[in-house]
């Protein structure tokens, strides 16, 4: 039976009592055969049950090599150049030869037993079925780390620092799959390492996996090193150079060597680093107490000083080379690994006990490596490290130590003043972790960092934007607000009464609804607010961004609306509650719809996290089905929208007195182009920043309110001022102001540029005898007096030909014309190289200042007609009614056009003339 140790040699000393890992390793070795070949249950009971067993260790036969460093293939090239194949083979102490050795122990077809490993490979069925280790694995490991950071409170946002390689994988993914289970937040950052100098390229270096650590924010790092010798110095240089030992980070170191050797090195960046950190490992029992390995390795003599010395494959004056005194076991304390080799070859002679027992006697006396395998991992014993049993059945490891058998540590890096370290913290099969004394963290208290990350970009609101949104929100609102009491103020200026006060009230007091909202979307958690809170103001938004559109082009809608129902001929009083149904029905619909928006899936407040490393996180207002909401109430904000575009089309030709279809219209472009320009960017920054998305919706939330009231109040406000100081610059004939068209009570609105018709005294005489038709235009919107009085038409000859065209598909009842009809067109007849006359039809109302409406006409000498005037009484309207016969771009009169059936000559004609200009009477028109 053979044997191998790790002889991982660091240095030489001419202290005969000195010794290093290899060595104190190959001195456990020692004890461990001569303890078997006795069975000397002093420090292992159970070897007392194999007294009749024929297993033996044959150390004189037995074959030690040294494993050359990590990564060297020594143990490999060793095993080759052995003349005959050992029974079974025990060691070593790092993962790289373990790897290899477990290649050649399956294809040997022998046991192998590692006294250290974290390799998962090693101990797989698939991958290692010879191979058993006595040594907990990557999986034990990681969960007594994870179980040693919850006991210090650290239970979220843990970083890995790992080396890329095989092993260093294993650790990655045992140490997450432990994190994912507690649902722990977790980061990894790796590292290369050259074999030969033990740095690496730029993108994969220490100071690069260190810098990632740090820009995740992560306080609590755990670092997995394959070789601490070589890893610690440039990780401890990394940490200094980006500031990260000054007591705010704790440090978990993740793999096995003895603490004291990293302090041999003077460096003070590696003191600084570990200062404070914890290194967890397990513990054999010969550290916890003295127990009885412990006191059998302090009373060997010189029989087994020599077999050590015998068996040291390092020759005299080799580096590393250490040769034992009589005095070794009594002076030099048992290294950390020692109690391992010392199980490992205890594991060896008892499997092979075992294995014996199992087949009954029937092997005389010879074991195959498969049943001397088989034996080991059925074997169970108390050894030096604790109870060994090997198999984790639901990985599939049958060669690992089973979970639970092993104590583990937490050792506390002291400073050299406090002794270097301490082990305040162990945990014990089937206990918790348990607290001896206080753990020393690294500003030098017993309290761990506050924090267990940066505090994470949260993408608050600034307070400066804020303000920003606030102010614009005060001048939108203050400018309603004004708006409004100056409309009040001059509500009985003609102006004013023209424009409707009680809509512009309305649009007023839409805006403010509307600049509202930026009160919503000004608060998150930095001002105090809580997720109730904020879920109500998320739903309030659109309650008040919709229901402020709706009212604001619902009133201008109707606004234009009535005005244009008024100029229609429609013969109806036209009152506000005629017009005042789409208005309601939209504000209804839209209320319906917030109503169950807010009842059945209200909007939320919800933090969401972008970086799941750094913490980023944004507040938003979410929904699950909020499309199914949103695209019904946009249909109901645009439904008002496109109608006031069509009134405002509708009316372009009416009086800016009565009528804003142009400033609607650039009213419309403005807001257009602000949602083309708002809409991307909020949809852009919606998940990148929160102070890009609120500015865009201030824009948004702003600009509608004060492009209305600019564009709605300013033009009436300058029309104001004309009318005070007596200016007109209309020079575009309009209805409810053409040339000759006046409406009583008007005058100080319009004053026409253009040059009367004038009148003979005949004419004017006759005028003033006449009964006329009136439109007045009262204080309270449009309070109209209409009446029905007779009219008088008087034509007179003019030196020109003229041709009248009345608007198409205008409604008529009445029309003082020549020519044919055809339903509602009239058009003048023209008459060729014929004398045209002026039609004059005028109305004359004397008992309101000779308020005037004159339409022109023309005709020709073969043609006449006969005008009557409609007869009736005065009748007074009541406040907000319209009257629907007046302001005409044609003449709208209330008179009847009756044609004549035949043709009267043209002699008859003249003579009716002659006989007019005699007598001075007007001609009826019926």
């Amino acid at each position: 039976m053979g044997g191998v140790a790790n002889m991982a040699f660091t240095g030489t000393n001419d202290n005969p009592s000195f010794t290093n890992d290899g060595f104190s390793m190959l001195a456990g070795a020692v004890l461990a055969i001569k303890h078997f070949n006795e069975r000397n249950d002093s420090a292992v009971e159970e070897l007392h049950h194999y007294m009749d067993c024929p297993v033996q260790i044959d150390i004189d036969n037995s074959l030690v090599f040294n494993t050359d460093g990590s990564f060297s293939h020594a143990s490999s090239r060793s095993f080759f150049q052995s003349k005959d194949i050992p029974c079974a083979m025990v060691g070593p102490f790092s993962d790289f030869p373990a790897v290899e050795l477990s290649v050649l122990a399956q294809a040997a077809q022998i046991p192998l037993v590692t006294a250290r490993s974290f390799s998962l490979r090693v101990v797989s069925d698939v991958y290692s079925p010879f191979t058993s280790s006595v040594f907990p694995d990557a999986v034990a490991s990681a969960t007594q780390v994870v179980t040693f950071l919850q006991h210090q409170n650290r239970s979220n946002y843990t970083a890995l620092l790992y080396p890329l390689s095989d092993v260093g994988f294993q650790r990655r993914e045992a140490l997450g799959f432990e994190l994912d289970d507690r649902n722990m937040h977790w980061m990894s950052s790796a590292y290369t390492q050259d074999a030969s100098m033990g740095y690496v390229s730029t993108s994969r270096s220490y100071l690069a996996a260190m810098r990632a650590i740090k820009n995740s924010g992560y306080r609590t790092i755990v670092i997995a090193l394959d070789d601490p010798l070589v890893d610690m110095q440039p990780i401890a240089d990394a940490v200094e150079l980006l500031a990260m030992n000054r007591g705010d980070y704790f440090y978990v170191f993740y793999d096995v060597m003895e603490p004291s050797h990293v302090f041999e090195v003077e460096n003070k960046n590696i003191q600084k680093l570990l200062f404070g950190a914890a290194w967890i490992l397990p513990l054999s029992e010969d550290i916890i107490m003295d127990n009885m390995f412990w006191k059998s390795w302090t009373e060997q003599g010189q029989d087994s000083v020599d077999v050590l010395n015998a068996l040291n494959p390092m020759k005299p004056g080799e580096e590393g080379y250490v040769f034992a005194n009589s005095d070794f076991f009594q002076i030099a304390e048992p290294e950390y690994g020692s109690a391992y080799l010392y199980d490992a070859i205890m594991a060896a002679g008892i499997g092979a006990c075992h294995a014996l027992e199992m087949l009954g006697g029937t092997t005389n006396g010879t074991l195959t490596g498969a049943d001397h395998n088989e034996g080991i991992r059925q074997s169970e014993f108390r050894g030096a490290t604790g109870y060994i049993a090997f198999g984790q059945r639901q990985f599939f490891l049958g060669g690992a130590r089973k979970l639970g058998t092993s104590s583990w540590g937490a050792i506390n890096f002291l400073s050299e003043e406090q002794d270097w370290f301490d082990i305040p913290d162990m945990v014990f099969p089937g206990t918790e972790w348990i607290n001896f004394v206080p753990f020393i963290f690294a500003d030098n208290t017993t309290s761990p960092p506050a924090l267990l990350r940066d505090l994470p970009e949260q993408n608050y609101l600034s307070p400066a934007l804020r303000n920003l949104g606030f102010a614009l929100m005060g001048i939108s609102g203050l400018s309603a607000v004004c708006a409004c009491v100056w409309v009040f103020v001059c509500r009985k200026h003609k102006v004013l009464t023209a424009a409707q006060p009680f809509f512009l009230y309305i649009v007023c007091f839409g805006t403010l609804v509307q600049s509202s909202t930026i009160i919503s979307i000004s608060f998150d958690e930095s001002w105090g607010w809580n997720e109730k809170q904020l879920s109500q103001a998320c739903m309030s938004v659109p309650w008040l961004l919709s229901l402020g559109h709706v009212i604001v082009y619902s009133a201008l809608f109707t606004k234009l609306w009535r005005i244009n129902k008024v100029l229609s001929f429609s013969r109806q009083r036209v009152k506000i509650k005629h017009v005042v149904g789409p208005m309601i029905a939209l504000f209804m619909a839209s209320i319906f719809i917030l109503v169950l928006w807010t009842v059945l899936d209200p909007l939320k407040w919800d933090r969401r996290e972008l970086n799941e490393q750094t913490g980023e996180s944004i507040g938003q207002c979410q929904s699950k089905h909020i499309g199914a909401y949103v695209g019904p109430l946009l249909a109901i904000m645009i439904i008002p929208t496109l109608l006031t575009g069509l009134m405002a089309y509708k009316t372009k030709d009416v009086d800016e007195a009565f009528t804003e279809s142009w400033w609607v219209f650039v009213l419309m472009l403005v807001q257009l182009e602000v949602i083309f320009v708002s809409a991307p960017v909020i949809a852009i920054l919606r998940n990148e920043s929160t102070d890009g998305e609120y500015l865009g919706f201030v824009v948004l939330l702003w600009s509608f309110p004060m492009s209305t009231l600019t564009l709605i109040f300013i033009p009436k406000v300058l029309a104001y001022r004309r009318a005070i100081r007596g200016v007109d610059v209309n020079q575009q004939p309009k209805r409810g102001e053409h040339k000759g068209t006046r409406v009583s009570g008007m005058e100080d609105i319009h004053s026409h540029s253009s040059e009367p018709y004038r009148t003979s005294s005949v004419e004017q005489s006759s005028w003033a005898e006449a009964p006329s038709s009136t439109v007045k235009v009262g204080n309270g919107g449009f309070e109209n007096e209409f009446s029905n009085r007779s009219a008088h038409s008087r034509l007179e000859a003019v030196p020109e030909v003229k041709e009248s065209k009345l608007a198409s598909g205008t409604r008529m009842e009445a029309a003082c014309y020549f020519g044919e009809v055809h339903g509602h067109e009239q058009e003048t007849r023209r008459i060729s190289d014929e004398p045209r006359l002026d039609c004059r039809m005028t109305a004359d109302d004397n008992s309101n200042n000779g308020g005037v409406v004159t339409h022109d006409s023309a005709t020709s000498n073969d043609e006449v007609a006969e005008f009557a005037t409609s007869n009736g009484d005065s009748e007074e309207l009541e406040p907000d009614e319209i009257e629907p016969e007046t302001l005409s771009q044609s003449m709208r009169e209330d008179v009847t056009l009756t044609q004549t059936q035949q043709a009267i000559p043209d002699e008859q004609v003249n003579k009716d003339r002659v006989e007019e200009n005699k007598s001075d009477q007007a001609l009826p028109c019926n």
